[in-house]
């Protein structure tokens, strides 16, 4: 085992939430946090008890101070949308804030974690992990951000974020592989996140890095779902759309609007946009493939819309935290075999 890694973790910034995912290498000890992937510049606070509130979510970067996830969510512009709209967005020290915020928390949980001896492995959209420049670029950028943090110590990994529901099903949570993993197959894996579903193919365990596709995320149903409330005059907010598909109501006025029958109409939209989607690429693969592993935060609501599109499908246990908890994993194997 690497001598300086005490801890192995995962993180899964993707473009509406942040999930991240800590284990210890000496004990059992672990640990799984989220929060809103919003960032905003640090405003100015007068009252004590709010500056109190918003520490946790404080984050300095150099001489910049920002608020990320629920701080920033409701010092911001409600109107605003999280951040991360582009591929650009996994550059800026705006998304570096996210790592630090998550590392942060890990030590807030555990006082026994240190961003020092840590093992840290970081998703990326298909598109950047496949190009050698992009994944390098990103390492680079990502260490000068965290030196600014006065986190210069982190050791760092990169991989696709498709791949962490893999390794999720793959090893154990100390990093070993299982008796019977499922790394060595033939896999198809949909990886469903807020504004895009990223999907790969496996073949004996090796990524077809040509074998890949972008296709709309969860986002294309709340879109479905403020047509709706559009037409009745509510003009939602993005909170408000989120709680319509995690809850299936929203608040408007004190009350709780019940939308459940909108949210699955939108829903089967997209389980029908997908499918047809994903046909092209997986069907020179159909004959081969083991099965189809579905994760991400839409996972359990898309599948029995699916089920019939797809071969076999698995969905991790707690799919939201498939990739963050896989990544874990992964760090943990990386960490044996330094």
């Amino acid at each position: 085992m690497h001598p300086s890694v005490t801890w192995a973790a995962g993180i899964d910034a993707g473009r509406s939430a942040v999930k991240a995912v800590a284990c210890s290498m000496t004990d059992d000890d672990s640990c799984s946090i989220v929060f809103p992937n919003y960032c905003i510049l640090k405003p100015a606070i007068s009252d004590p008890k709010t500056l109190d509130a918003v520490a946790p979510d404080t984050v300095v970067i150099g001489e910049t101070t920002y608020l990320v996830g629920r701080s920033a969510e409701t010092l911001g512009d409600p109107s605003s949308v999280p951040v991360g709209m582009d591929d650009e967005w996994f550059m800026s020290p705006q998304h570096a804030a996210m790592i630090v915020a998550a590392l942060n928390k890990f030590e807030a949980v555990n006082p026994l974690f240190t961003p020092s001896t840590v093992m840290l492995t970081v998703g990326l959209p298909v598109s950047l992990a496949i190009s050698q420049h992009s994944a390098k670029r990103y390492i680079d950028t990502l260490s000068a951000h965290l030196a600014k943090a006065g986190m210069p110590k982190v050791t760092k990994a990169i991989q696709s974020q498709a791949r962490g529901p893999l390794y999720d099903l793959s090893f154990g949570d100390n990093g070993m592989p299982l008796e019977q993993p499922i790394l060595e197959g033939n896999w198809a894996v949909i990886e469903v996140g807020h504004y895009s579903s990223d999907c790969i193919v496996i073949r004996d365990g090796l990524t077809l890095d040509k074998e890949h596709v972008s296709l709309p995320g969860m986002r294309s149903a709340t879109s479905h779902i403020s047509d709706e409330l559009r037409k009745q005059s509510i003009m939602a907010t993005v909170q408000q759309l989120n709680s319509v598909i995690e809850r299936g109501s929203y608040k408007l006025r004190g009350a709780m609007i019940d939308m459940t029958a909108q949210r699955d109409t939108a829903v089967r939209k997209l389980a029908a946009e997908l499918a047809m989607g994903l046909a092209p690429l997986l069907r020179p693969h159909l004959d081969n493939l083991d099965g189809v592993i579905l994760a991400g935060g839409g996972a359990e609501l898309l599948q029995q819309y699916l089920v019939s599109a797809l071969p076999p499908i698995s969905v991790p246990v707690t799919p939201r935290f498939s990739v963050a908890r896989g990544f874990a994993k992964h760090s943990a194997f990386l960490s044996h075999m330094a």
